[in-house]
Formats: C-alpha cells, structure tokens, sequence
C-alpha cells in the first residue's frame, strides 16, 4: 500500500527536555512544581522544592502504579498524590489550580529541535496526513507544548496516551492513530526515539514501516537516523 499518514513521537524526536539526556526530574518538572510550591507558599503552605522531588520518587507506589504497564493515569493524579504525601489537605480547587500552572510552565520549557519545522513544512507539501503520538500523561501538556512552538496547524491529530488509556508500545494507541486520520496502519510511518516504544510498538501495529530517530543514543535499529532531513530523505524513497 502507498504512504499516506506518517506519525511522529514528541519527546526527544521534536521537543526536548533534560529528560532526553536522562536526567530527572528533569528541567521541565522542575521548573513545573517549582511555580506550584510559590503558589502554596503563598497560601501558607510550608513546602520545599525538595519536599517535592521527595514526594516524586515514592508517589507511584503510594498510588499502586506499576512499572512497565501500558495503561496510563492522568498527570493530575500525580498533584493529588504528591500533595497527600506533603500533607497538603486536598481541596479541588487547589488541585486545579496547581494543574494549570503545572501544563503553562510545562509547555513553556519544551523546544523544538531545529530541523522539525523544516521536515513538518516539507512532508505537508508531499502530501502526507501528520499525527503526534506520544506517551503524555497530560493530553494538555502535548497539546499547548505544540501550541506554544507554533507547530500545532501542522497536524491533524495529537494522540496522547492519556487520551487513549494505553501506552506505547500497545498497539492500541497505534491502531487508533490511524483510525482517527482515516487510513490503515498499513499506510503509515512512525518515527521516535525509542527502539521498544516507537520502533517495535509500530511494527508490531502492522504500520507501513518505523524509523529510529536516535538524537541522543545509538542506533538500535534499522532504519535509523539523527537527523528528520535525513529521515525525511528515506520517506520519500518509499512513499
């Protein structure tokens, strides 16, 4: 079947972060949760940046999350955990109001690489449908994140797992990818940064075909390469 759709993951493939160099928290939770511990010390809250760091390391469990599951949980429910762990009695208008100021810092703190708009702008004019996936505990953080790089009117979809309930690699949120942007699995290219989550999460949803875009890492799959030019060069070949 022809290409007709490619799929991009957003984090360390168009945005990044610290994250990306394996730090964590990394810079964008930090500067997150530091403009939520403001907002509670100004309401008399006597908190820490470091309560906080604390409190993320243990949330999960508290919460009874496992590792390595493909089902995923709201970011929201990671405020409620926190602040049950810093004593902080719940209130929902709190919550809502620390949520909000998690997703605008957030956003503000992911940027684009340099080659993102440049293949954005060349595979609309080949033709191509475009969708995000991405393994976003926040659909809202994705969304306003590419809102914010003004790179949002390139797609015609942002599928986050938050939305979808599963993470990659299920081939769950693979499949309903191309089932928003009309075509079949068949007829699309995915490309990410994670050989297990991005490459074979794709393949495994029967896509056309995957490609590792290894920024920060080496190759651990074919094809693959460090650059979307580079890639975009091998989508044309095929399309």
């Amino acid at each position: 079947m022809s290409l007709k759709a490619i799929s991009l993951d957003i984090g360390c493939t168009l945005l990044y972060n610290t994250a990306c160099y394996g730090e964590y928290p990394s810079d964008s939770m930090a500067a997150a949760w530091n403009n939520i511990v403001s907002f509670l010390q100004g309401k008399g809250y006597d908190i820490s940046i470091d309560d906080v760091f604390r409190a993320l390391k243990t949330w999960k469990n508290l919460a009874g999350i496992e590792s390595g599951v493909d089902y995923e949980y709201w970011a929201k429910l990671m405020i409620y955990y926190v602040f049950k762990i810093l004593g902080i009695k719940l209130k929902q208008g709190i919550i809502e109001e620390a949520y909000s100021l998690y997703i605008n810092v957030y956003k503000t703190t992911l940027r684009p690489y340099s080659d993102v708009r440049w293949f954005l702008d060349n595979v609309k004019k080949h033709g191509l449908s475009v969708a995000a996936i991405t393994n976003g505990s926040s659909h809202d953080v994705a969304v306003s994140a590419l809102e914010y790089n003004n790179l949002l009117d390139y797609f015609d979809v942002v599928v986050s797992s938050q939305l979808i309930g599963y993470r990659k690699p299920s081939s769950v949120i693979f499949i309903k990818t191309a089932e928003l942007l009309g075509v079949k699995p068949q007829e699309i290219i995915h490309l990410g940064d994670d050989p297990i989550k991005d490459f074979d999460g794709a393949i495994n949803a029967g896509y056309k075909g995957a490609i590792l875009i290894a920024r920060h890492k080496p190759c651990e799959r074919e094809p693959c390469f460090n650059e979307l030019s580079r890639a975009f060069n091998y989508i044309k070949t095929i399309s």
